[in-house]
């Protein structure tokens, strides 16, 4: 009897251990499940033939790699009316930057979800139909929410993004678009330089692929074209900017577009040393929750003498360039999930040089004056010469930009 007794209990015990692993299986298998969709996902849509500099295989016979094997350098000539334009859209709390020239196009990240409609809608009053390549610096929401729009939207050469799974189905958007067009994903390698038009930009980095933190994936590119360079940072950190400082090599650029909408983790002192930025441009959101951007990183370029245009203040900030010269103009826009709506009119500005700075002046740093996006003058408030699209300076930085003030101003600053 006692005998009977132990099988049994043998036997229930066998059951129920059986049964708790099965359960606990089937439990990791549904925490697991997008996570390794994702990564299912972005494998099957990689690009597999992309150039790797630390392969060994050098006897294989590899396709013809899509690299520049050199660098523009200033000496460069560009043709006569060779133009490019770097536009920083206004998409609040998130990333979209659109770099156009006369024959090429590319899109640096896409904002939030909700901008991906208005994103589409803004490049095809462009008269863009083709973007020849589409970035995605990294899987967070406000960089690659309108990528699956704008990717299902145009014809795209090239898709380069970082080897990284995330686990949110604005991340698994993206991937079925990108397979729906039967297009594949080009990794990002350190010292790989492609070509747009008469421009070229080298990626910096990730450098590493084992970083714990999402941002530290961010693609980072620089672009240069002529003698004016271009260093996009989407929300790489201090670690990214660290290894880009340690590579040695020349990253000195005219404009920068700070890292992580302006927080304290990028911007560090050293790196802003290197870049050595005339000008930098912060997305950010009005009123944001995160305090970006923060007054460390302000603090930080404004004791580099650098000067900042912010999209929550300004809109959309264009940046115009024949190579030689910079032309910076701004548009009040605001884009939606809908559509795009602008307050002034959106010229492409021309690359025409300003008059050279006047000396600095401490005098006159608490009056604020007005200057126009076209004019070369400034205004006092009330000015009947003021256009409607009014852009609030310091009266020390307008008159240190070249700006000459209005005759009809009662009375001339």
């Amino acid at each position: 009897m006692i005998t009977n007794r132990v099988s049994k209990y043998v036997l229930l015990l066998s059951i129920l251990l059986s049964v708790s692993m099965l359960l606990s299986s089937c439990s990791s298998m549904t925490g697991n499940k997008r996570s390794k969709s994702s990564l299912n996902k972005l494998s099957q849509v990689e690009e597999t033939n992309h150039p790797d500099k630390n392969s060994g295989e050098n006897n294989v016979a590899k396709p013809t790699p899509k690299i520049i094997p050199r660098t523009l350098s200033s000496n460069v000539k560009l043709p006569a009316g060779a133009f490019l334009t770097v536009s920083y859209l206004d998409v609040g709390q998130a990333d979209s930057v659109l770099i156009t020239t006369k024959g090429a196009a590319m899109l640096i990240d896409a904002g939030n979800n909700s901008d991906g409609a208005g994103i589409v809608s803004y490049l095809k009053n462009k008269g863009i139909t083709k973007l020849d390549y589409v970035i995605g610096t990294h899987p967070h929401e406000d960089h690659i929410g309108g990528l699956d729009d704008v990717i299902s939207a145009f014809n795209i050469g090239k898709i380069i993004m970082p080897k990284v799974p995330h686990n949110t189905n604005t991340f698994e958007d993206v991937l079925d678009a990108i397979s729906g067009k039967g297009l594949k994903v080009t990794q990002p390698k350190v010292g790989d330089k492609y070509k747009l038009d008469k421009a070229e930009f080298e990626i910096l980095s990730p450098a590493d692929s084992s970083y714990s933190e999402l941002n530290e994936y961010s693609i980072v590119i620089r672009l240069t074209f002529g003698a004016q360079s271009f260093l996009f940072c989407g929300d790489a950190d201090d670690a990214n900017e660290s290894a880009i400082l340690g590579m040695g090599e020349n990253i000195k650029s005219s404009v920068i577009k700070i890292g992580h909408h302006g927080s304290a983790s990028s911007s560090m002192e050293s790196f802003i040393k290197k870049v050595d930025p005339k000008y930098a441009v912060i997305s950010v959101g009005e009123g944001n929750s995160y305090g970006h951007p923060t007054q460390q990183t302000l603090n930080t370029l404004n004791s580099f003498r650098t000067k900042i245009y912010r999209t929550d203040k300004l809109g959309t900030v264009i940046i115009s360039t024949n190579g030689k010269t910079l032309n910076i103009n701004s548009v009040k826009t605001s884009i939606d999930g809908n559509s795009y709506s602008s307050t002034a009119k959106d010229n492409t500005p021309k690359a025409t040089p300003k008059p050279k700075p006047k000396p600095h002046t401490n005098t006159v740093s608490a009056i604020t004056v007005y200057i126009t996006n076209t004019g070369e003058k400034y205004h006092r408030d009330g000015c009947q010469y003021l256009s409607h699209s009014q852009i609030p300076i310091s009266l020390t930085n307008a008159k240190n930009q070249g700006y000459t003030p209005c005759s009809r101003c009662d009375p001339p600053y």
